[in-house]
């Protein structure tokens, strides 16, 4: 199992910044019975990782997409984290792949921006 793309886009098409609503599109490689989470937070330089109520059950083997959309902190510097685990599993964060960041300088943060994997150190990455 793997999460293989992470994609964030504004939905206006507008740049992602803080208070925005966004749709994040993860493109996974998974198991039936696998979950997807996604975690966020303001302080990517040292993390405390925020669940976004955004999780998805896999039901199918194989390559899939699954879209979502989580509204922004108020905060210039975000990272969102993918989570893909046995939903078996109790523990948080147990297999996680990579981050996603990005920071918002006087409203010129991008459209949308994503992040492919592998990223073998597993730390955050700058897309």
């Amino acid at each position: 199992m793997a999460v293989e793309r992470v994609k964030v886009s504004g939905l206006d098409g507008g740049p992602i910044t803080y208070g925005k609503t966004v749709q994040i599109e993860a493109t996974v490689r998974a198991t039936v019975a696998d979950r997807l989470e996604f975690y966020i937070t303001s302080t990517p330089e040292s993390p405390s990782w925020t669940y976004t109520g955004l999780s998805f059950y896999i039901s199918t083997v194989g390559s899939q997409v699954k879209t979502g959309t989580i509204t922004l902190p108020w905060a210039s510097n975000i990272a969102i984290r993918t989570v893909l685990r046995a939903s078996s599993s109790g523990t948080v964060c147990s297999n996680d792949w990579f981050a996603f960041r990005f920071q918002d300088i006087g409203g010129l943060a991008p459209g949308s921006g994503s992040c492919r994997a592998p990223n073998p150190s597993r730390q955050l990455a700058w897309c």
